[in-house]
């Protein structure tokens, strides 16, 4: 049986909060929305339909995305950000999944710049 899958890398399930959203032309904050699965050249996340971009394949994205503290890595939390485009748009009633292609390799910080409500364990 022949699989459909185009996948080139090894996905992980893998939810961090998805902190910022924007299109080239919009800068948006996203509420609430985290990554269902993350490899080293994509991510797969649903936004609820009333949050989601007005983006199409092959439409260009920007993200952060919250890594909480964790024993292990680090005390303080990070961000990871990076830019894709849009490879696979699913449209439901009340949410939006959205595949994305990374366009470059993520830039990852470990400085604390987190939101403050993520250090806490709030988010």
């Amino acid at each position: 049986m022949e699989s459909s899958d185009r996948r080139r890398c090894r996905r992980l399930e893998l939810r961090l909060p998805i902190t910022r959203l924007a299109t080239p032309d919009r800068d948006a904050w996203c509420l609430p929305a985290c990554t269902a699965n993350i490899s080293s050249d994509g991510m797969y996340f649903h936004l609820p339909a009333g949050h989601a971009p007005l983006a199409g394949e092959g439409s260009e994205l920007r993200f952060e995305l919250a890594v909480p503290p964790g024993a292990g890595y680090s005390v303080r939390g990070g961000l990871i950000r990076g830019r894709g485009s849009v490879v696979r748009l699913e449209r439901g009633e009340a949410t939006v999944g959205l595949a994305l292609r990374f366009d470059r390799p993520l830039e990852i910080d470990f400085n604390g710049a987190v939101p403050v409500g993520l250090q806490m364990g709030l988010a």
